[in-house]
């Protein structure tokens, strides 16, 4: 993956940054905050195929 910066996927993606710093590397990206390394950017993605253990209704025998 090409690396940018934090303020290069703000513009590209017309989001928004809740804390740090514009100028920062990222070299990753995860959809899954348990996963994250140094340098990836965390993209939450909202979808009821998502698989959350215990959030959604694929899978039935977590929920309660």
């Amino acid at each position: 993956m090409p690396s940018f910066t934090v303020q290069e996927i703000i513009r590209a993606t017309r989001g928004a940054l809740v804390s740090g710093d514009l100028g920062v590397l990222v070299t990753g990206v995860s959809i899954d905050s348990r996963t994250l390394a140094v340098g990836e950017a965390f993209f939450a993605i909202h979808g009821h195929r998502l698989c959350m253990p215990c959030r959604t209704t694929c899978r039935p025998a977590c929920r309660s």
